[in-house]
């Protein structure tokens, strides 16, 4: 082959093989920036939280009409200790909102939610309007 024969068939093979590179590069940069921006879905968590050994924390509330409770919360309990000298054990129940303690035959019903609290007995309520004023 001549050197003006070998000249065409070089630019005829490198040429199009250079714009063919050119465009796969583009497209694989193109497909990784939109795998970047594009929001991926959350892992699926495959392993369990294992409980945690009891954990007790007090608190006091400073209730309306100078009373106070002085709360330990436990792990599914509350130990209640009122400024009437009374102290009460309470398991917690379901809530829709906060966190209730509550006895047996539901006479006695303790209410946390936040800094705040209230004790019901027989429906009425005995401590209203109860803040905390102590936490550990």
């Amino acid at each position: 082959m001549d050197s003006k024969k070998k000249k065409l068939f070089r630019s005829r093979v490198t040429r199009p093989s250079l714009l063919v590179i050119v465009i796969i590069v583009c497209i694989i940069g193109v497909g990784m920036w939109i795998g970047k921006t594009t929001p991926q879905p959350a892992p699926v968590v495959t392993h369990f939280i294992t409980p945690t050994p009891e954990v007790h924390k007090d608190f006091t509330f400073s209730c309306a009409r100078a009373k106070t409770i002085i709360a330990t919360f436990g792990k599914n309990s509350v130990a209640l200790q009122l400024s009437d000298g009374r102290s009460l054990n309470l398991p917690q129940t379901i809530s829709g909102s906060g966190a209730r303690y509550a006895s047996s035959d539901e006479s006695i019903v303790f209410w946390n939610k936040g800094t705040t609290a209230f004790l019901t007995e027989h429906g009425q309520e005995t401590y209203s309007g109860c803040g905390i004023v102590s936490a550990p």
